[in-house]
């Protein structure tokens, strides 16, 4: 008799332990679900690399390109090419419009009200949405940016304030609206 009731409590424990590891897979398939589900937005993070390449394509180790601010006819090159020169790609085929911009305004230190040249890049009508709805904050899901701001000097030893506005619009995909 004692066999039988040493085989009954082996099968009803065994039943307890097969509902605990179905509780403990229920709860672990829904912690990561929960986790998945929940859209991850990387704008901010795409912006901020964008500035940096901007950064990086206008200026080597604090000195303007060489001939970007001397020559008329270069600066028009330059701006005309600038997604080229800079390895950007902003052509998406999922999307009619380009969905980022990049501007990096120049100043003179002296007098940072005027812009003395400027190169941009991508869709312009994201930039005037971008300081509109930052200022706002009302339409966050519409575009993400980022403002940066560095110095450089030209070969003539000109010191300039670069202002790079970059924007992410992007919304589709990185969304939950």
């Amino acid at each position: 008799m004692s066999w039988l009731k040493s085989k009954k409590a082996s099968h009803v424990l065994s039943v307890y332990w097969f509902v605990i590891l179905i509780l403990v897979a229920i709860g672990i398939y829904a912690m990561i679900s929960t986790y998945y589900s929940y859209p991850t937005d990387v704008r901010q993070w795409e912006a901020n690399v964008l500035a940096n390449k901007a950064m990086d394509c206008v200026s080597k180790n604090g000195v303007l390109v060489e001939g970007l601010k001397s020559g008329k006819e270069f600066e028009k090159d330059f701006q005309e090419n600038f997604d080229e020169r800079c390895g950007f790609n902003f052509a998406d085929n999922n999307y009619d419009k380009t969905q980022y911009y990049v501007n990096i305004d120049f100043y003179e230190v002296s007098s940072l009200d005027k812009i003395v040249f400027n190169v941009y890049g991508g869709n312009p009508s994201w930039g005037g949405t971008y300081n509109e709805v930052q200022q706002e904050k009302t339409f966050e899901r519409i575009v993400q940016g980022t403002k940066k701001r560095f110095y450089v000097v030209d070969s003539e030893r000109n010191q300039y304030l670069a202002e790079v506005v970059s924007v992410v619009r992007k919304s589709e995909q990185n969304v939950k609206l």
